[in-house]
């Protein structure tokens, strides 16, 4: 099912491109940062309903950092234009992210780094014409490389939000400055 996206296409379009690179490199200092001082129950609770421990949320961001990397690459190179699926919730579920420990978490973290260092060395790399290259994402349709930044880099500071929503429920607020003024969707 492709849904219809334009109701986010143009959201960004005042931001440039150097701005949305450097809010995505700073994505992984910032989560850091979140998650920080947080013990193993905090990291483990579900304070809102129907909804992702802290622990889910890092892990979810590692697992969409993955597919991101192949997206900008395909769409980079041109080779498959149909970006892969994968579905977060039967993800998060089945691979047991809420049983993961502190260790684990810590890796996911690093792994995290290394995936936003590489792809942020890429897309550095672009030229001005690849950022109108396209792909066709499975929910959301065709998207330029432009757009697959700008989601990437909102998707990160929309779970970073959440995050500091968990921790003002439970009495532990972490100030981190907005970077991104609006949501895509």
């Amino acid at each position: 099912m492709i849904l219809n996206d334009t109701f986010y296409v143009g959201r960004f379009d005042e931001l440039s491109t150097k701005f949305l690179l450097d809010v995505y490199r700073q994505g992984h200092r910032r989560l850091v940062k979140s998650v920080a001082g947080l013990n193993e129950d905090e990291l483990s609770v579900f304070p809102f309903a129907d909804k992702w421990s802290i622990k889910e949320i890092v892990f979810h961001l590692l697992d969409s950092e993955l597919i991101g990397s192949v997206r900008f690459r395909q769409t980079i190179t041109q080779s498959d234009r149909y970006f892969p699926f994968y579905n977060q919730d039967i993800w998060t579920k089945q691979l047991e992210y809420q049983q993961r420990d502190i260790y684990e978490l810590k890796h996911a973290l690093e792994m995290f780094r290394l995936l936003r260092v590489s792809n942020t060395r890429l897309l550095q790399s672009v030229k001005d014409g690849q950022w109108n290259l396209t792909g066709i994402h499975p929910e959301r349709g065709e998207m330029t490389l432009r757009r697959l930044l700008e989601l990437y880099a909102d998707h990160s500071e929309r779970h970073i939000d959440q995050i500091l929503a968990r921790r003002r429920f439970f009495g532990k607020p972490c100030e981190l400055r907005v970077i991104l003024q609006k949501r895509l969707y």
